[in-house]
């Protein structure tokens, strides 16, 4: 009796919170703390606002599925040539822009050359790209688009699946329409842009949400008041927040130590493998999050080609002799943490002493482009592509900033160009592990750990997480 009371308590509390939910209606509210800017432009573009109106307004050629896959939309069909160097790509001819238009190859041509052309935050993804020929991105005689790439990389169609990268009739205004997915625009002021569901599409795919609505130039305390008290579903502010209803989490990334070729210690490979092999990710994680549970993160397993868990496989110590090192780390919050944590570890499993610098980013990027440091923390965030683009920073040092080693291995280079040719999993992998022992042996810089934690924010909209790596969602589908 007592288990039935409390149910039906329950279910009347969710009543009443459903009720109260539905007087806002199917809307999607939107506070951005930035002023707006006047025009919004493909090649540019950097915010998150920006691409979360791209991404109700656009589809892309790809984009990663709720199985978190890469698979094509507007891309009917891809495939590379026989040396990877070159992503054609297949139109579906089912697809048409809300004036009833056809979506096809050029308006994907033209808007890939605007992106690329770009200066926005995201430009440096298509830096894959073969630039310096006369047409890289061209329509060939079938219709189909072609893509020529600096070199082979067999998954350049992933990177036009991240949220970054949208077919659009008019690069230089996007929100002037026509569109593809499920919105257009309604209103565009300067203070909000009211998006609405295409007419067309709305009965045939059954669109829930009645209109998005983005409200600009709001300050920062008035943003947070209108979140907590749900006025607002998302936010987009400048600055990380912490005293709103958001929940507080962390996202992985690839820490590395780059170890100054100048020292005579780093040039023995026992003194970097001990080095790489005294810090324990797993480790490291629980102690950040003091919990006892491994994080698996929440980047697409799409983009993960091996568990973030390997085994540890056992090492002889190197005896560092009780030598002391300086440890340059990137000022921040997050980097102060992890440092403080991987001193402990080095100390306590080598005899090396470890002091901590911490310098503001210019001062940073000077010293270590002018290899004035023992150890350098970094951290390589955008691991989208799994090893494949990892293992990258160490094949061309020339574009890198472990150029500091000067060095430049044939066998690596070879075998980095080897598997960008493969697309099977399990081959790559045997590839990886070569290069992995090649860095290892002949490189002055080891990655250690590919699991340290960087906060970041959870906010709730109604049935969806948003997270603020892959917050471009849909909103065609969000109910209360």
């Amino acid at each position: 009796m007592k288990k039935t009371t409390i149910l039906i308590a329950l279910l009347l509390l969710v009543t009443m919170i459903s009720g109260c939910n539905n007087e806002k209606g199917n809307n999607i509210h939107i506070g951005v703390m930035e002023e707006r800017n006047n025009q919004l432009s493909i090649g540019d573009f950097s915010r998150s606002d920006e691409l979360t109106l791209l991404n109700n307004l656009y589809r892309g050629l790809f984009e990663i599925d709720q199985h978190q896959q890469v698979v094509p939309v507007l891309a009917e069909d891809y495939y590379y040539n026989e040396d990877g160097t070159m992503l054609t790509i297949a139109i579906g001819d089912n697809h048409t822009w809300s004036d009833g238009t056809p979506v096809t190859a050029e308006d994907a041509k033209n808007t890939l050359v605007a992106a690329m052309e770009g200066t926005g935050k995201y430009a440096y993804q298509y830096s894959y790209i073969a630039s310096h020929l006369e047409e890289p991105i061209r329509i060939n005689e079938e219709g189909l688009l072609e893509i020529d790439l600096q070199r082979s990389f067999v998954d350049f169609h992933k990177v036009l699946a991240m949220p970054i990268f949208y077919p659009v009739k008019n690069p230089e205004d996007p929100l002037a329409g026509p569109f593809s997915a499920s919105f257009t625009v309604e209103t565009s002021e300067s203070d909000r842009i009211i998006l609405v569901p295409d007419s067309e599409r709305a009965g045939a795919e059954g669109i829930v949400t009645e209109s998005v609505i983005f409200s600009y130039g709001l300050g920062q305390e008035e943003l947070i008041e209108k979140y907590n008290s749900n006025d607002f579903d998302v936010m987009f502010s400048e600055e990380t927040i912490t005293d709103s209803r958001a929940m507080i989490d962390t996202a992985p990334g690839i820490r590395l130590l780059w170890l100054n070729s100048l020292k005579d210690l780093f040039s023995d490979q026992a003194a970097r493998h001990t080095l790489a092999e005294s810090i324990d990710s797993r480790q490291l994680v629980r102690k950040l999050k003091n919990s006892e549970e491994e994080l698996q993160g929440i980047y697409p397993d799409a983009f993960r080609e091996t568990d973030v868990y390997p085994e540890r496989p056992d090492f002889e110590p190197y005896l560092f002799e009780g030598q002391s090192l300086q440890m340059l780390v990137f000022e921040s919050e997050t980097n102060r943490k992890v440092a403080d944590a991987i001193k402990e570890q080095v100390e306590e499993n080598t005899d090396l002493s470890i002091s901590l610098q911490f310098e503001e980013a210019d001062r940073y990027l000077e010293r270590l482009r002018n290899a004035d440091f023992d150890l350098a923390l970094e951290t390589w965030e955008a691991d989208y592509f799994g090893k494949n683009a990892f293992f990258e920073l160490f094949r061309n040092p020339l574009s890198s900033p472990l150029n500091l080693s000067a060095v430049i291995d044939p066998e690596k280079n070879q075998l980095q160009a080897d598997v960008n040719r493969i697309s099977d999993l399990e081959s790559r992998e045997e590839i990886f592990k070569q290069i992995e022992a090649l860095i290892y042996e002949k490189s002055p810089a080891v990655f250690l750990t590919q699991n340290v934690e960087k906060e970041f924010h959870i906010q709730r909209i109604k049935n969806v997480i948003i997270n603020p790596i892959y917050k471009y969602h849909r909103y065609d589908q969000v109910t209360y």
